[in-house]
C-alpha cells in the first residue's frame, strides 16, 4: 500500500541519515571547508544523481524489451526485479508527488545510496545532506504530473505510462 511504502522510504532515509551522522560524528568543519571541492560537488550533484538513477533504475525493468538484449542467452533478471520490487512504484500510471516516494524497501535503499559516494570520498557533511535532499525532491517533483505548475516531467510521465521507455531523465538522456 502507499502508506507502508512511504513509511519504508522514510525509514531508509533515516537509516542513511544515521549512517552519515555516524561517519561524521563529532566532526567540526571550518567555514572554509564549504568552498572549493564542496562547491564542485554541489554543482555536479545533479549529473551524479541522474547517472546513479539511470544505473539503478534501468535494471529494475525487463531487459528483453530492448531488442539488443532480447536474443542474448541470459535470464531476464530485470523482469524478476520488476515483478517483485519495482512494480510497487509503477502502481501509479498517472504519477503524483506521493508516487515518487512509493517504493519497495529494497528499491528505496538502492535509490538513496546515491549519497554514499560523496560520503565515502570525504565530502563535507553539507554536501551529503544536499545529495539526500536532492534525491528526495527529485522523487517528488519528478512525479508531480506532466504539466505546470510542477516540474513538468513529461519525460518521466511517459515512462510510467509505457514502462519500458525513458529510464533516465532529460538532464542526461541515457536511453538509446
Amino acid at each position: 500500500s502507499l502508506l507502508s511504502t512511504l513509511i519504508a522510504s522514510a525509514l531508509e532515509v533515516g537509516y542513511y541519515q544515521g549512517l552519515c551522522a555516524g561517519l561524521f560524528g563529532g566532526w567540526q568543519a571550518p567555514a572554509a571547508a564549504l568552498t572549493g571541492a564542496s562547491a564542485a560537488w554541489i554543482l555536479l550533484m545533479p549529473y551524479w544523481r541522474n547517472m546513479h538513477f539511470y544505473l539503478i533504475h534501468r535494471p529494475l525493468h525487463p531487459w528483453r524489451a530492448n531488442p539488443l538484449v532480447a536474443r542474448l542467452p541470459i535470464p531476464d533478471l530485470g523482469e524478476t526485479l520488476f515483478r517483485h520490487v519495482h512494480w510497487i512504484h509503477h502502481e501509479c500510471p498517472n504519477p503524483s508527488a506521493l508516487c515518487g516516494m512509493q517504493m519497495h524497501p529494497i528499491e528505496a535503499a538502492v535509490f538513496f545510496s546515491s549519497l554514499l559516494l560523496p560520503a565515502a570520498l570525504g565530502a563535507h557533511p553539507a554536501v551529503v545532506l544536499a545529495t539526500k535532499l536532492d534525491a528526495m525532491l527529485y522523487a517528488i517533483l519528478g512525479h508531480d504530473g506532466y504539466a505546470d505548475p510542477g516540474a513538468d516531467s513529461y519525460f518521466h510521465f511517459l515512462h510510467h505510462n509505457y514502462v519500458n521507455v525513458n529510464f533516465g531523465e532529460q538532464l542526461m538522456p541515457l536511453d538509446w
